[in-house]
């Protein structure tokens, strides 16, 4: 009964997963077409709570959220993917407890979104970085926050070169698809976390926590690079494409690691 229950938790929490990729690349089309912000996935929910029934939505992408995060634990803490207890399997589990703290606390703003009060935005990387730097060693936590980022894009780029996505899934006979999509989408959700690390790593190797940028931040610096539209397009490119990817891990993931 548990094992079912937290195969399910994941199904429902890639597909959740997947819808919110999919609105930010929604918006990164409308930043190329029409100069609007790109949207992190805060933006997007309270987007999403003015579309009727709007706080209903937000409540079920909440709800996705929070067992995706679950999953996410339960992925980490009881090894489910089969990892071990090796130096390299201890950081991929690791990633997976970032990953549940961070969608967890996406769940709870959406919760909050869709109760209708006024939940405040998250406090910005550059904000959490300025506290830090205000402990003794507050460099030295930067850096390891750099270091962890890090982890979590290497851990992207590494399991779309190996095609690491395949030992989990129930792959169809024609793959080719599979592989385009998965491997941009891990590539462009890992572009994401190493420009967040190159930038928390600035913050600390300069004391200036104001360097340091979160998602919301890290999306809209595409919109001031040199030919804006383009860049928004292939960002929407690559986020629709782990979109997908998520959505298509609810679909075909298998039911227990041989």
């Amino acid at each position: 009964m548990g094992a079912l229950l937290a195969e399910w938790l994941g199904r429902v929490g890639y597909v959740s997963r997947g819808a919110v990729y999919a609105l930010i690349a929604y918006y990164a089309v409308r930043a190329g077409l029409h100069g609007d912000h790109v949207r992190d996935p805060d933006a997007v929910l309270r987007a999403l709570s003015t579309v009727l029934p709007g706080s209903s939505l937000v409540w079920l992408m909440g709800l996705g959220l929070a067992a995706f995060a679950i999953w996410r634990v339960a992925q980490s803490l009881f090894d489910l993917d089969r990892h071990g207890t090796a130096a390299k399997a201890l950081v991929l589990r690791a990633v997976l407890l970032f990953s549940a703290a961070l969608y967890g606390s996406l769940a709870v703003t959406a919760m909050h979104i869709g109760l209708g009060d006024g939940a405040a935005r998250p406090r910005s990387v550059a904000a959490w970085s300025a506290e830090a730097m205000s402990l003794p060693g507050g460099r030295a936590i930067l850096f390891v926050g750099a270091l962890v980022l890090l982890a979590t894009a290497v851990a992207h780029f590494h399991k779309a070169h190996i095609r690491g996505y395949e030992r989990y899934l129930r792959l169809p006979a024609h793959r080719q698809w599979l592989t385009v999509i998965a491997r941009t989408g891990l590539c462009a959700r890992g572009l994401i976390f190493l420009l967040m690390s190159a930038f928390l790593f600035l913050a600390a190797w300069r004391a200036d926590p104001e360097q340091a940028k979160g998602v919301r931040e890290v999306l809209r610096w595409f919109e001031h690079l040199d030919h804006r539209e383009a860049a928004c397009y292939l960002l929407a490119v690559g986020l629709a494409a782990f979109a997908l990817y998520s959505v298509t891990e609810g679909v075909l993931r298998k039911r227990s690691i041989a």
